[in-house]
């Protein structure tokens, strides 16, 4: 007769491989990847999905998992930008190193369907990072928050505990038109002090069929038209 303690020892194997098999199963299907020419940020889902990228620009979007996403921009064959995101509740974030002539920073991405809320905080050595601008795009206009002296809390989707009680010196606002193959950005810069713009400027980048999101990563003076 077969002991007892021998069935559980099988038992339990059985139970192993069958969950070795589960993960490789599962590993097989979230971590693939595939090309395009364009991206939504809004719903990190590429656009135009292309097979064996023969040029440039293009972006490798890889599903890691349903709450991981690794997107790489290749601008070149030696400049590319790597964003990682994950999933948190109803939106993804992400955050990566911004390095600076004098001054390190880092960006904080909090996205959801309808809107794209960034925060950078400045890194000063043995102190704690403080939050130095905000921006949120949402319905083809964004705007950014700029406090020169930062503000002292941890970033966070929830930007207006973060604002409260604590007004921007500088407000600039972009709306963005893309039709007919030209960007046009109308950028408006206010201080707190007037809330009159001081400054307003108009440029126009003819991009074709791409997305203001391409144009953010891609996007060089070279594009740059007059307005019509």
């Amino acid at each position: 007769m077969v002991s007892r303690n021998i069935i559980m020892i099988i038992l339990v194997l059985q139970a192993c491989i069958s969950e070795n098999k589960k993960k490789l199963i599962k590993h097989d299907i979230t971590t693939k990847s595939e090309d395009y020419l364009d991206i939504n940020l809004f719903t990190l889902d590429g656009i135009k999905k292309i097979d064996n990228p023969q040029g440039y620009p293009y972006i490798k979007i890889a599903n890691i998992s349903d709450s991981e996403i690794n997107i790489t921009y290749h601008a070149s064959d030696s400049i590319r930008f790597i964003r990682k995101y994950s999933k948190e509740f109803d939106y993804w974030t992400g955050n990566y190193d911004i390095e600076g002539d004098t001054t390190n920073y880092k960006m904080y991405e909090y996205i959801k369907n309808d809107r794209i809320i960034k925060l950078i905080s400045e890194i000063i050595p043995g102190k704690d990072q403080v939050i130095v601008n905000i921006s949120v795009l949402q319905n083809n206009k964004e705007i950014s928050y700029e406090y020169y002296s930062g503000i002292n809390k941890k970033p966070s989707i929830d930007v207006a505990d973060i604002m409260h009680e604590n007004k921007p010196q500088r407000i600039i606002t972009k709306e963005i038109y893309n039709e007919k193959g030209i960007l046009k950005i109308v950028e408006k810069c206010t201080f707190n002090q007037t809330n009159t713009p001081f400054n307003v400027n108009e440029v126009c980048y003819k991009i074709g069929d791409r997305s203001y999101f391409w144009w953010c990563y891609f996007g060089s003076p070279d594009y740059k038209i007059n307005c019509p």
